[in-house]
């Protein structure tokens, strides 16, 4: 099991080489490790919505007694009782909700659980150390412990999920940072062409596609970063995705597609961008087609 945020000293990596040095970086342990992991990764509040499009949990909520709600024969009507409030719930307004207005509420918080022991990376001219680390959800709040006995719950905060992670940590003078993974521009370009053909009946037999990635990813540690490509395609039945064949260069790719029953096959396509530290930021391209939906 890992520790939990024990320290856990990273025994003769403390030397910038065969000696001590003024300004090299100390011991490296889990405490520190999990300190720059709860940073990178701050706690993420869970929250449960709804609107007036859902009556049977409203019916559920004022059955409890948190909030009033009524159907209405021209709109439905509700509104926060005290003891909703006292459970952290709340009414905002929202015109694209149903009713005009919407109730959320906070479930639990996804955190870092623990940080295990640390591992040196053999890298020329580099000291780097690297961890996994667990984040779970914890702090459940009483509306999640109702939600969850409740025929209304989503599970939006299994507490027997666990997010695992690898954390590669650099010295950088007398300090030891998280690597940065790469990161594409939050509105990646892709130019996305699709050419079909038919034989001499009209009949669709070819869909070929082409994607280029218009905005590499950039990486804030300036490591140099390599790309892949990786699609899958739905068959037409079943529920597995099956590999693509695509051929690809650089920022560029290109699969020849399937017609399946006449139609052109679905699926998704991911660019790939990872750094010399094995981190990753993907770009994803859905492909609609078949009974294969985006």
């Amino acid at each position: 099991m890992p520790d939990r945020f024990s320290p856990h000293p990273l025994h003769g990596f403390a030397l910038c080489g065969a000696l001590a040095l003024a300004g090299c970086a100390k011991d490296l342990t889990s405490e520190r490790a999990a300190e720059l992991i709860a940073a990178r990764f701050p706690p993420d509040t869970i929250e449960w919505t709804t609107d007036a499009g859902w009556p049977r949990a409203l019916e559920a909520l004022a059955a409890q007694g948190w909030i009033q709600y009524s159907a209405g024969d021209d709109a439905p009507t509700l509104s926060l009782t005290p003891a909703g409030e006292q459970h952290g719930l709340r009414l905002t307004r929202d015109s694209l909700a149903y009713g005009g207005v919407r109730l959320t509420g906070r479930l639990c918080t996804l955190a870092v659980d623990s940080v295990g022991s640390i591992t040196a990376l053999e890298r020329p001219g580099v000291r780097a150390a690297e961890t996994r680390f667990t984040r779970r959800y914890l702090q459940p709040t009483a509306l999640f412990d109702w939600l969850s006995r409740s025929p209304v719950y989503r599970d939006e905060c299994p507490p027997a999920k666990v997010h695992e992670g690898t954390a590669t940590f650099l010295a950088d003078g007398s300090t030891w940072r998280l690597n940065q993974a790469p990161a594409f521009p939050a509105q990646a370009q892709v130019q996305a062409t699709t050419n079909f053909s038919r034989d001499s009946y009209g009949r669709l037999n070819g869909a070929a596609y082409t994607f280029e990635v218009a905005t590499p990813a950039t990486d804030a540690d300036g490591d140099s970063l390599s790309y892949r490509w990786v699609g899958r395609y739905y068959p037409g039945e079943g529920d597995k995705l099956l590999d693509m064949e695509l051929m690809a260069t650089g920022l560029r790719a290109s699969w020849p597609g399937l017609v399946i029953m006449g139609e052109p096959a679905g699926g998704v396509v991911m660019f790939i961008a990872e750094d010399t530290w094995g981190a990753t930021d993907t770009v994803r391209i859905c492909i609609e087609g078949g009974s294969f939906g985006c």
